[in-house]
């Protein structure tokens, strides 16, 4: 058990106003599919979710089509719809011959079309960074108090291998296992679920590049994240979200602007 204090953590938590007509998808996603979603259409957006949040690299190869069927709990027939459609999109490739399989592409063709969406409704944005601030703070605050040492070490760990990557891929999978942790010590397998549907709903400015700055950067605001959690400090937990999103709305800005021409 644990007792959440007042304060930044508490305005944190303040309901949030109704979301406008036509903004709803988001939250829909999440919670549950929208009723003419078909069962193909909805296991992509969960992969391709995981693609863009970093969990899954380009390169990465899939598991086998029987045994990824049976991780995802779905037909392999519902799958492979799921993985034609993520094709199409150029989020995954299919090659052929004893070393084939089902790889992840490099990103640079989503995250194009991405970034002139964003471009083109910079309040969707805006939205998709104002649910992530929502759901990672509660994440925080209930992490702060529930933490194990185990969650901790395993923070400390993805710290260590973002001071390391030496590939976007690398930087981005070390950053989703920080956040994947942090979710996960907030004991609640909703919240986890909702924010890891929130980080899928961005693309990271570093899909393209890596640089020593963006490395500084996030190892910064996550060790501060990671000490207020690691002291059980609800509020300073919050603050430091909040501080790491926003660090991401400045680096997202900078990259729609990078890309309008």
């Amino acid at each position: 058990m644990y007792t959440r204090t007042l304060g930044e953590s508490e305005r944190c938590l303040r309901p949030r106003p109704a979301i406008p007509r036509g903004e709803t998808h988001i939250v829909a996603e999440i919670v549950t599919e929208l009723p003419t979603r078909t069962l193909a259409e909805g296991l992509a957006a969960r992969l391709r979710s995981r693609i863009q949040g970093g969990e899954l690299g380009a390169g990465d190869r899939l598991p086998a089509q029987r045994d990824f069927a049976r991780e995802l709990g779905v037909a392999r027939p519902t799958l492979q719809q799921a993985l034609r459609v993520l094709q199409d999109e150029g989020y995954v490739e299919t090659r052929r011959g004893a070393s084939g399989g089902t790889f992840v592409r490099p990103l640079d063709g989503p995250a194009e079309i991405w970034f002139e969406t964003v471009r083109n409704d910079l309040a969707e944005l805006e939205d998709i960074l104002a649910f992530r601030a929502a759901i990672e703070c509660e994440v925080a605050i209930r992490a702060a108090g529930l933490r194990s040492e185990h969650d901790l070490a395993q923070l400390r760990h993805s710290q260590d291998l973002i001071a390391t990557a030496t590939t976007s891929a690398e930087f981005r999978r070390a950053d989703a296992l920080f956040h994947g942790v942090l979710a996960a010590a907030s004991g609640s397998a909703r919240l986890e679920q909702a924010a890891r549907g929130a980080r899928g709903e961005l693309f990271s400015p570093i899909d393209r590049t890596l640089s020593p700055q963006l490395v500084d950067t996030t190892l910064f605001d996550h060790g501060l994240i990671l000490e207020a959690v690691e002291t059980a400090d609800p509020d300073r937990a919050v603050a430091a979200i909040r501080a790491h999103i926003e660090t991401t709305r400045r680096e997202l800005r900078v990259a729609v602007e990078r890309t309008t021409d």
